[in-house]
């Protein structure tokens, strides 16, 4: 269980991360899209730019430092990481249940939200959760050097495919309903 909890929670919270960095990197594009989900008061949109981003860069650096065993045990760190996919699940349902042709604001992408931008926010709440409940002992110091070896290929593999699944999938829908 220690080498699924250490890659499921780097999964977690390297996606956090990137997207952080995302949006951090292109903060008036993330404003822009924001404004094209027609949800928000303009008022609100660059607070909502600032602590999205810095919420995902703060929580994705500390997760990765727990994940890599580099921080301390016990953080209730990977569970906030969980809550904040849950809320970006239940705002990407409630989105795309009132505009389904609004961006999803994900990563900068633009994409158009899908219900595998929610099905994705739930599944890393869940990879965050279950890096939580087994928390000891995770971390690249608890394991042996092909377990590391095993834990970044997975990470890497999993964190592409995750990252992606929304647009691949979305794009492929479009094409679909072009034809």
């Amino acid at each position: 269980m220690r080498l699924i909890a250490t890659t499921l929670s780097l999964v977690a919270s390297t996606t956090l991360l990137m997207a952080g960095v995302s949006h951090l990197h292109q903060p008036r594009h993330f404003r822009k899209l924001l404004r094209k989900q027609e949800v928000w008061p303009h008022a609100l949109e660059w607070p909502i730019v600032a602590l999205t981003a810095g919420s995902e860069i703060v929580l994705g650096v500390i997760c990765t430092g727990i994940a890599l065993g580099a921080i301390g045990q016990g953080s209730p760190s990977l569970l906030g990481a969980s809550a904040l996919y849950f809320c970006y699940g239940t705002y990407s349902f409630f989105l795309l249940s009132i505009r389904p042709a609004a961006p999803c604001a994900c990563s900068g992408e633009g994409d158009l939200i899908s219900p595998w931008v929610v099905t994705r926010a739930y599944l890393l709440s869940l990879f965050a959760s279950i890096g939580w409940l087994f928390q000891e002992p995770i971390g690249f110091t608890a394991l042996t050097g092909v377990q590391v070896g095993t834990v970044m290929c997975a990470t890497i593999s999993i964190a592409i495919v995750i990252w992606s699944l929304p647009m691949a999938l979305g794009r492929h829908q479009e094409a679909v309903v072009g034809l």
